[in-house]
């Protein structure tokens, strides 16, 4: 497989909801590891989040390399930052996975 066959544009039949408003689509992967899901792989402006103050979670701050998850924790926070995608907090949130693909230590702050 080449892995330039995997790029996409926003234009592009369906591609992320959301994506053109966010404009940093590098590829889309599928394998057959992860049956049914989705691995998007953007460039990210920051993998820092704000925990909403509400949040029972003791601290303030996150780090996180991607949106989405698969361990499909019904109680998380960050669930609601597929809503930013046009996706939906539930199945889309387990199954469509924002990899932030420039995330690496002193890359972004």
């Amino acid at each position: 497989m080449r892995w330039s066959g995997q790029q996409v544009s926003s234009e592009a039949p369906n591609t992320l909801p959301g994506l053109a408003r966010l404009n940093n689509l590098v590829s889309t992967a599928r394998t057959p590891d992860f049956e049914g899901v989705t691995f998007y792989e953007v460039l990210a402006r920051s993998a820092l989040n704000k925990v909403p103050t509400a949040s029972d979670i003791p601290f303030g701050w996150t780090i996180n390399p991607m949106r989405g998850c698969l361990h499909q924790c019904t109680y998380c926070f960050a669930r609601p930052t597929h809503e930013f995608l046009d996706l939906d907090a539930g199945k889309d949130c387990d199954t469509q996975i924002i990899v932030k693909v420039n995330v690496r230590r002193g890359a972004i702050g």
